[in-house]
């Protein structure tokens, strides 16, 4: 799997820590050791907005969210990730939760610098939560 993150048709089976938020719902719904409910990506109304979901144990993070009437989903390889910069967010609505993403940076060109490649975000990658 690239770092840039593959994208999938669905969810592997596994054990999710994480949340993901209903089109419905006033705040997300917390995974903290749950099976992902294969089931929410097949409906139509509500649907899943967005989510971050990390299963620790087959080392897979998924991004999902969603545009033009279908999910967006990406899935990242946390085994493979060098450690660019660990970022942590507090999760809204989520009891005080910390979550913990790796960004990673990708060298561009830059006609502003002469042509030289400069760092530039890519990715935020889902790694759970934070015990800070």
């Amino acid at each position: 799997m690239e770092s840039k993150g593959t994208r999938v048709e669905s969810i592997a089976p596994g054990t999710y820590e994480g949340y993901y938020w209903m089109s419905d719902a006033t705040e997300p719904v917390v995974l903290d050791g749950q099976e992902w409910p294969t089931r929410l990506l097949e409906q139509h109304n509500p649907f899943v907005v967005e989510a971050q979901l990390v299963d620790k144990r087959n080392g897979k993070s998924y991004s999902i969210k969603y545009a033009d009437g279908k999910p967006i989903i990406l899935c990242y390889d946390t085994q493979s990730l060098p450690d660019d910069e660990n970022i942590i967010f507090e999760g809204k609505r989520m009891g005080g939760r910390l979550l913990n993403f790796i960004r990673r940076w990708r060298p561009e060109p830059d006609d502003l610098c002469e042509g030289m490649e400069v760092l530039r975000p890519a990715e935020q990658i889902f790694v759970g939560f934070s015990n800070q």
